[in-house]
């Protein structure tokens, strides 16, 4: 391990961890990010995770004009290494956790920091929302909170924290080091870890952050992140002594449909011949393992393939023919394989959940476009 810029002697209010492996292009973005935050009382520590461009001299010349930035260098170790290097030596009260291809929102870190609920041992820290971007920029999802204060309950129900919209006490943080084994929901792991410490997070209902997608990311490999999520969820039941057949059962036949629809949606759209029947067999197949389906509401699929197409194939659901096309394609696969009701009603349903929440997006887009660009540093 090389430390090449000099700890900051004052304690931070925040600090940020930042991991960086081959972002040349995208690390000055969520730097510059990090200074244009209207709360200034920030130190971060990036860690060049044996880069092979030129990470570390970018990462060298931040931190040389503005001595709030620390860096790390070590061997590839991946990003869990990474991320436990910089907690490591972090002196923040609150920490966020921040990749190089995502940046924060101006007011991200005051909204943060003015939602947090501290409490005799310091267990509060807080989330926002957050916007999904394409690679190039374009916003394809606004990603709202789904609960006032997210704990282990909500978190066993899989609520999604994106982890450059969350602030935690680093008190807490500092107990809990990332599992390097898990070659993907590393995060997800932390969360659940923290949870089970006591920690909560407040919603603030501000947008905080960008988190950029991109379709070659970790989460494309649908067995891997299948497996992961059962592991995951799973060693957190059976650390707290809970029953997790049926819960887990019900939140692994969730992942499934959302890995599916991704990839089903990342074919449709990117005009990749998709053998529906094929595909419909091996859904089907999968489905049988959780027993005797309950369909899910329109509501949820609805909000499921939103989410999916975003991640999946990095469109807005609905934005021209093609994208709506394929998403009836893939609602109508929901339905022959019984995880959605063959109702009319169901359906119609399905699709106001993604109208919703892209009227939702475009309203946000178009109340003050300079957020936009703002995210998209």
């Amino acid at each position: 391990m090389l430390t090449l810029a000099p700890s900051v002697n004052q304690v931070p209010r925040v600090s940020i961890v930042l991991p960086a492996f081959n972002s040349a292009e995208t690390l000055p973005g969520a730097a510059a990010s990090l200074q244009a935050q209207t709360m200034t009382d920030w130190q971060a520590v990036i860690v060049n995770d044996g880069s092979t461009d030129h990470t570390l001299a970018i990462a060298k010349e931040i931190a040389t004009r503005d001595e709030r930035f620390i860096v790390l260098s070590q061997a590839n170790g991946g990003v869990a290494a990474a991320r436990n290097a910089a907690l490591a030596i972090i002196t923040g009260a609150y920490t966020l956790l921040l990749d190089a291809d995502d940046t924060l929102m101006p007011k991200g870190l005051e909204h943060l920091l003015a939602a947090c609920r501290t409490s005799a041992e310091n267990a509060g820290g807080s989330y926002g929302d957050f916007l999904m971007t394409s690679t190039a920029g374009t916003p394809l999802l606004l990603q709202r909170g789904r609960a006032d204060v997210v704990g282990l309950e909500e978190l066993l129900g899989s609520v999604f924290l994106a982890v450059h919209a969350v602030l935690t006490p680093t008190n807490f943080v500092k107990r809990v080091m990332f599992d390097s084994s898990l070659p993907v929901l590393e995060d997800t792991d932390w969360f659940l870890r923290l949870a089970e410490l006591g920690v909560t997070w407040q919603h603030t209902s501000e947008v905080v952050a960008n988190y950029r997608i991109s379709p070659s990311s970790r989460s494309t490999d649908f067995d891997q992140m299948l497996a992961m999520t059962n592991l995951v969820y799973g060693a957190s039941y059976k650390r707290r002594g809970l029953d997790a057949k049926g819960a887990l059962q019900i939140l692994l036949m969730k992942a499934t449909v959302s890995y599916l629809a991704r990839a089903a949606l990342r074919s449709l759209t990117g005009g990749v011949s998709l053998d529906t029947k094929e595909f419909e067999a091996n859904f089907a197949g999968m489905l049988k393992k959780f027993g005797r389906l309950t369909p899910l509401s329109g509501t949820v699929v609805g909000h499921l393939t939103t989410t999916a197409c975003a991640l999946g194939s990095c469109r807005r659901p609905g934005l021209n023919d093609t994208v709506a096309d394929a998403i009836r394609t893939w609602l109508e696969t929901c339905v022959r394989v019984g995880i959605l009701s063959p109702d009319q009603d169901q359906k119609a349903e399905a699709w106001r959940a993604i109208e919703s929440r892209l009227a939702m997006l475009e309203a946000w887009c178009a109340q003050l476009p300079q957020k936009v660009s703002a995210a998209t540093v």
